[in-house]
């Protein structure tokens, strides 16, 4: 069940966060549960901040947080972090999650869905799989400080 983004349950996601990103392939041994959640206190505090929470049996199990932001053709949601708990992947949440995602966006009047991931790794197909696909003219750029 989707549910809009509740403080309530930062710790919960934050822990899922923890979960799924230390877990293969990512392996981020680095993230504290402190720096998640900064992270999406931050991230929430963004203009135009628009967050979900997958509910499963009364309780968190993945969360979806991104904004909305006008662009030349409309609106735009830019996914910033997408995760289901590793216990409950591949048991078609996520699918049905980012269903119920769209579906809502589509009625916010957002036209056009974004997001990076890694290529090669499960949440890549997961993506493709559910009609996203790669950006021919984009470029992601980076520059270490």
């Amino acid at each position: 069940m989707l549910i809009g983004y509740d403080e309530r349950y930062l710790s919960a996601c934050a822990d899922i966060y923890l979960k799924t990103f230390r877990a293969e392939p990512f392996g981020y041994d680095w993230l504290t549960e402190d720096a998640a959640l900064r992270y999406f206190a931050d991230t929430a505090r963004c203009p135009g901040f628009l967050g979900y929470i997958l509910l499963a049996d009364g309780r968190p199990a993945g969360a979806c947080l991104g904004r909305a932001d006008g662009y030349s053709r409309g609106v735009l949601y830019e996914i910033k972090e997408f995760f289901v708990e590793p216990g409950s992947q591949n048991k078609g949440l996520g699918r049905e999650f980012l269903s119920d995602i769209e579906k809502d966006l589509t009625n916010r009047g957002v036209s056009c869905i974004t997001l990076l991931t890694q290529r090669g790794i499960r949440a890549h197909g997961f993506y493709l799989r559910n009609g996203f696909a790669e950006s021919a003219g984009a470029v992601v750029m980076a520059k270490a400080l």
